[in-house]
């Protein structure tokens, strides 16, 4: 929009978030408008009375923990409202232990679940259909076939975290060779053996089988994958890249699914090959299970 700020930007200060931007013109005052998701709306967060300033500090951007911060200007002159483009920033605690999601189950009984599923569960008789029950217990309970009808165990455990140094990392078109072709634009995860979760995972195999993105929807169809490396980068086993997001500029989430991968230590690692598109990576978290087939030759 002519006249409207541009080339807004946000800078993370310790524990403030530090705005900067150009003037499109003279106006008479400034609104810093800002929305903290996941759970709040935009509100109108500051009034700048000088119309002429190029820049802002958000004492208040710790407030929230792991949370994504988004910034607009709406100028003021004396005959129009010009709103500036918006800029998505945050800060996402590295390692951020998720809640341990653990089924077991006895012969008639299910642990940690209500009253009223276990009582369904009692009502089961050696059959692998579990009837009557939701889509969600159907997932996470399976009945196997038995006299007793006994149910199999299935232990998952999720790990969260941000980026390592907790900002969300932006990969965008002007990640170019010399030549303007693409080139890959990549963000690498430390070394994790999950022992921050539980101690005794620090010697042990587990076996990894899903990755899920959360990120910040900028653009439709944006190219991406994820991969794993259990030998410290010098392997990686890859997703499929997937074109991912719909432009809706809203915080959002993708699976990367694996086919079991087994290790004691893992690196993750996020690409994003593309000449048009903008990624914003937020965090990821980790789904896997305390244990792992390990083959020796």
């Amino acid at each position: 929009m002519p006249g409207a700020p541009t080339n807004l930007s946000v800078t993370r200060n310790g524990t403030q978030n530090d705005l900067s931007w150009t003037n499109g013109e003279s106006y008479t005052s400034i609104w810093v408008w800002r929305q903290v998701t996941p759970g709040r709306d935009w509100e109108q967060y500051s009034w700048i009375e000088n119309g002429t300033a190029t820049s802002y500090s958000d004492p208040a951007a710790n407030d929230y923990e792991n949370a994504v911060y988004a910034y607009k200007l709406v100028a003021y002159t004396f005959t129009e409202i010009l709103e500036s483009a918006e800029f998505y920033t945050g800060y996402f605690l590295d390692t951020v232990i998720d809640e341990v999601k653990a089924i077991t189950q006895t012969p008639g009984e299910v642990v940690g679940l209500s009253d009223t599923i276990t009582d369904i569960v009692t009502a089961l008789t050696g059959t692998s259909e579990q009837i009557g029950m939701s889509d969600t217990i159907t997932d996470i309970v399976s009945v196997s076939t038995s006299d007793q009808g006994a149910a199999s165990v299935k232990t998952d455990f999720g790990y969260y975290w941000g980026t390592s140094n907790g900002y969300i990392y932006t990969y965008s078109a002007t990640y170019k060779s010399d030549n303007g072709a693409s080139i890959l634009s990549m963000w690498r995860s430390k070394t994790v053996d999950f022992s921050e979760l539980n101690i005794k995972f620090a010697n042990q195999y587990k076996t990894v089988y899903r990755v899920s993105l959360q990120y910040v929807d900028l653009d439709a169809n944006t190219p991406v994958s994820v991969s794993i490396s259990t030998n410290g980068g010098s392997t990686w086993t890859s997703s499929t890249t997937v074109n991912i997001g719909t432009g809706l500029l809203n915080v959002a989430n993708k699976d990367f699914w694996f086919t079991g991968v087994c290790g004691q230590f893992f690196d993750f690692k996020v690409e994003f090959p593309s000449t048009d598109k903008t990624f914003q990576l937020i965090s990821m978290f980790i789904d896997f299970e305390p244990w792992g087939e390990v083959v020796s030759s």
